[in-house]
């Protein structure tokens, strides 16, 4: 994963354990391979076993189809996380759970409603998406060129799936050669 920071790489390679789609050593697991490979119903079923093994305390008692935000939030506190780890959690457990096509109450998927900045406000933020910003919700330029990459969708034809993997990889060997170079020139 030569392109995500160090601290991308660790959480993605710890969820990936957490889910046991890798080994302690990093090896795939046959869970792995088996969603990888399972395609329409079967990659949605398999979703579903991983997710209720992997989240038990949101399965046993607790129902996900009438819970709001903040009692998902306490389940996760409960199970030990903390912080905007919490969210994190939530966030991918959600979506997670949308490919699976498991029920989940609507007051989980509505946000809070905030305050969208001005068209003037918008354009001074993208003027320079490359300089730090130290608020909360700042993303580097390369987050902001990879949130442009379609969501990987697992029930794509194995074609549709190659062509967005090649995408992937040449926007991540791009993103990392204008780090070095500071070269921005598209690929």
């Amino acid at each position: 994963m030569p392109s995500f920071s160090g601290s991308n790489q660790s959480q993605i390679l710890a969820t990936l354990r957490y889910l046991e789609l890798i080994s302690p050593k990093g090896i795939p697991t046959e869970k792995l391979s088996r969603l990888v490979e399972s395609q329409g119903g079967n990659f949605r079923k398999n979703l579903r076993e991983l997710l209720v093994k992997s989240y038990p305390f949101l399965f046993q008692g607790f129902d996900l189809r009438r819970a709001t935000i903040d009692e998902l939030t306490e389940r996760f506190e409960g199970a030990g996380a903390t912080g905007d780890t919490i969210r994190k959690c939530i966030s991918f457990f959600l979506a997670a759970a949308k490919h699976a096509e498991l029920e989940v109450s609507p007051f989980m998927l509505r946000r809070r409603q905030t305050r969208r900045p001005n068209n003037a406000a918008r354009a001074r933020k993208t003027e320079d998406m490359g300089a730090p910003d130290s608020g909360p919700n700042s993303r580097s330029w390369q987050e902001v060129v990879l949130a442009k990459l379609p969501e990987f969708d697992p029930t794509w034809s194995p074609e549709v799936k190659s062509k967005w993997f090649d995408a992937f990889d040449r926007l991540t060997k791009w993103m990392e050669s204008v780090s070095k170079t500071g070269n921005r020139e598209s690929p």
